[in-house]
């Protein structure tokens, strides 16, 4: 999926357990969802996205941000179900 994200505007965003990537466990998120040991469900994989911004926004994205985050999540989404639907 990163390197979905890469090929599609440049930017690099670091691929990994999200307490490993961003340096805390991140409550809220769709990892806690997933992977609650009593949510009964059994769900092989949860990601969560870092916002691309390089330090000027931080989570608020500038509006010329909006279009290349969501163009990258698309075609990171389009590589992960080219993945599943290899295996």
């Amino acid at each position: 999926m990163g390197d979905a994200i890469l090929r599609t505007h440049g930017k690099t965003y670091e691929v990994g357990q999200s307490r490993d990537v961003v340096g805390y466990a991140a409550g809220g998120t769709t990892e806690d969802y997933a992977y609650h040991p009593d949510n009964g469900l059994d769900i092989p994989y949860a990601w969560v996205y870092e916002l691309r911004d390089d330090g000027k926004y931080g989570f608020l994205l500038g509006p010329d941000e909006i279009i290349p985050t969501a163009e990258e999540v698309v075609a990171s989404f389009i590589e992960l179900r080219n993945h599943l639907f290899s295996q």
